[in-house]
């Protein structure tokens, strides 16, 4: 008998990932690939969308092709200050289980006259952390009048890029909360300075890596200060600037002080499947670091481009003395 072979691409896709954020919509795009023509799939599969609110006058006489997006949000790279775990590999959206070593086996000492016993003794300790996960997908469309008229589906690319990068944020700030972290410190955005962020380094003391997320208002408060962004960061690992997710935090929760194994999070792409995308690529979120699917398609019935930045991505506290949290009064 013989079998049905499927070629798959065997491409690693965090080999070369580009980075977005930091470019305009035109150096993200000017070397993708262009938008095959209609394949022929079931349109009745995809749903139904209103067009998107843009404004007639966008008929001059010379219509730049470059999108200016408005700013949404600055993201700390989550990698950096996190432990961030791959998804289950044969099922993307099942819980995760990661084990936390919670306690070593006991010290053994040998003097004169006082050899040790035995040497098969010793336990230790291993915790289960939970982590659901969540499938986010953000999607976008224009319509066949839109991209006649000069719309392009890249003018929204970056805009919904930074609106996923808040969900997610938000996604992992839910466990800065005090119910969480008993470590803190209260102190207004004016008044914040070094000394609160040597005060947050000594409620570390135990950590050998320590990093340091600040709302932008706390964050600038130690941007100016003589020294910032030397070699050693005032003993820092690292320290990052986020505006986005505080509203899902804990009540006045503006910050964290934290070592990587305070919260873990687990994050990847779905997986592969036969469908109606007829273009599939990966890239890094922004600032966030946090590897996504960027899908396209097409509506044959209406001429409607779609598109969609995919991503599974779950959190959860571990280890609660690892991280103290900044509260504003």
């Amino acid at each position: 008998m013989k079998l049905e072979t499927t070629t798959v691409s065997s491409i690693d896709p965090r080999e070369e990932i580009p980075f977005i954020g930091n470019y305009t919509t035109n150096d993200i795009f000017k070397a993708s690939r262009k938008l095959p023509p209609c394949s022929m799939f079931d349109p009745s599969k995809l749903g139904v969308q209103a067009s998107n609110t843009y404004t007639s006058a966008l008929n001059p006489s010379w219509l730049q092709p470059d999108a200016v997006e408005q700013i949404v949000a600055s993201f700390a790279p989550v990698a950096s200050f996190l432990r961030v775990f791959d998804p289950a590999p044969y099922a993307p959206f099942a819980t995760n289980v990661i084990k936390f070593v919670t306690q070593a086996s006991t010290t053994l000492t040998e003097a004169t006259g006082s050899p040790i016993a035995t040497f098969n003794t010793g336990d230790g300790v291993i915790s289960a952390v939970s982590v659901p996960v969540t499938h986010y997908s953000q999607p976008w469309h224009v319509t066949n009048t839109e991209f006649q008229s000069g719309n392009r589906i890249e003018d929204y690319f970056l805009a919904n890029a930074l609106a996923l990068a808040s969900t997610v944020a938000g996604n992992i700030a839910t466990n800065f909360t005090t119910a969480n972290f008993s470590n803190k410190i209260t102190s207004a955005p004016d008044a914040f300075g070094l000394g609160d962020a040597g005060i947050l380094q000594g409620l570390l003391k135990k950590s050998p890596k320590r990093s340091l997320v600040l709302d932008g208002e706390y964050y600038s408060k130690l941007t100016h200060v003589a020294g910032f962004g030397d070699s050693t960061n005032y003993g820092w690992t690292g320290i990052f600037n986020q505006s986005a997710g505080w509203t899902s935090a804990g009540p006045k929760v503006r910050g964290i002080a934290c070592n990587p194994q305070a919260i873990v999070v687990v994050t990847g792409v779905l997986l592969p499947q036969r469908s109606p995308i007829i273009s599939q690529q990966y890239m890094t979120l922004g600032q966030t670091g946090l590897l996504v699917e960027y899908n396209r398609w097409l509506d044959p019935a209406t001429r409607t481009q779609w598109a969609s930045l995919d991503l599974v991505l779950g959190s959860a506290p571990a280890d609660t003395t690892a991280g103290a949290l900044v509260l504003a009064p």
